[in-house]
């Protein structure tokens, strides 16, 4: 197995046959990543999308109602929509974690549009502290407590109804 992208891939990103094609292939990827590169950063870019929007999710559940969680959830989810649909595309694509996902821009290097791998990095490795420490102080705070609620749960399916005609 060898470190390189290939003739054919080569070819197609070189011409127009990737646009006739409908594939979307960037030559300037190829020069600047390995295969392995690319398919590591694509891989870790996508698993922090994943746990930021876990963690957005969880953090709106805590502190507000759970359905406020699945609903932005979902805009986060439909963001990518949004910011090709947009008026200033340049802003849709510096906040929306979704738009991330797109191999080919988020391998430009040199985009004014689009932001490079230190913004999206950072923006979700610190996001992603940020929101465990809301979540954390929430949970360990007077005003939510889950295991309370766990505890509640408990009893109510361990003794049946009986339990809230004995107050438990």
């Amino acid at each position: 197995i060898e470190n390189n992208w290939g003739k054919i891939l080569g070819t197609i990103a070189q011409t127009e046959l990737a646009d006739q094609l409908g594939i979307e292939m960037d030559y300037l990827l190829q020069v600047t990543y390995t295969p392995m590169e690319a398919i590591c950063r694509a891989f870790l870019i996508a698993i922090l999308v994943g746990v930021f929007t876990g963690v957005v999710i969880f953090v709106f559940n805590v502190y507000f109602k759970s359905i406020l969680g699945a609903v932005v959830g979902t805009i986060i989810a439909f963001t990518p929509y949004f910011a090709v649909n947009a008026n200033n595309v340049t802003v849709a694509n510096y906040v929306s974690p979704a738009v991330w996902l797109n191999i080919m821009k988020s391998y430009q290097i040199e985009s004014i549009s689009y932001p490079n791998a230190w913004y999206i990095f950072s923006f979700l490795i610190f996001g992603i502290i940020f929101l465990i420490i809301l979540a954390y102080l929430k949970v360990r705070s007077k005003k939510y407590s889950y295991f309370k609620i766990v505890n509640l749960y408990r009893k109510e399916t361990e003794y049946g109804n009986s339990c809230k005609a004995k107050k438990c």
